[in-house]
């Protein structure tokens, strides 16, 4: 009778001794398990951080370029108007030669040296307004590159 309740206890020790060593193999895996979650963690809070830098950056970059196209709209509009002014001014001074032409005509006496300082008066202004015509023309091109940059940026 004792040694059948040996041999139960033995059982019952071998058993036991089983589950133990179970349960240490699942423990040594759950906790290998946790370490691999761990670093994986670690690695996707790592990109994480890189991908909100990058944001980050290219947020600041938007920004600046969408400063730099407001300055440049800014200097547009002063320019359009300083060229309007320009242009208006032109076509006074044109007004006046072409009065100062049918005056000479109807007078018949023609003052040369009026007459050529006139002239050149509004070779210059013609001048002053094709740089300006040029000037704009470039000006728009740019602000179309600008955009398109925009563009390519909120893109």
């Amino acid at each position: 009778q004792r040694t059948k309740e040996l041999n139960q206890k033995e059982v019952l020790v071998k058993q036991l001794k089983g589950n133990q060593a179970k349960l240490e193999k699942e423990n040594r895996a759950m906790r290998s398990a946790i370490e691999k979650y761990q670093k994986s963690q670690q690695v996707l809070k790592g990109e994480l951080e890189e991908k909100d830098n990058l944001l980050e950056e290219a947020t600041r970059h938007g920004d600046k370029a969408s400063r730099e196209k407001q300055k440049m709209e800014k200097d547009m509009k002063s320019r359009e108007v300083r060229m309007q002014r320009a242009i208006e001014e032109i076509d006074r001074y044109k007004s006046m030669v072409d009065e100062m032409k049918s005056l000479e005509k109807d007078r018949r006496y023609v003052n040369r040296e009026d007459h050529l300082r006139l002239v050149q008066e509004k070779t210059k202004l013609e001048k002053q307004k094709n740089e300006l015509l040029s000037v704009f023309k470039k000006q728009a091109k740019l602000v179309d590159v600008l955009k398109k940059q925009k563009i390519h940026l909120e893109a």
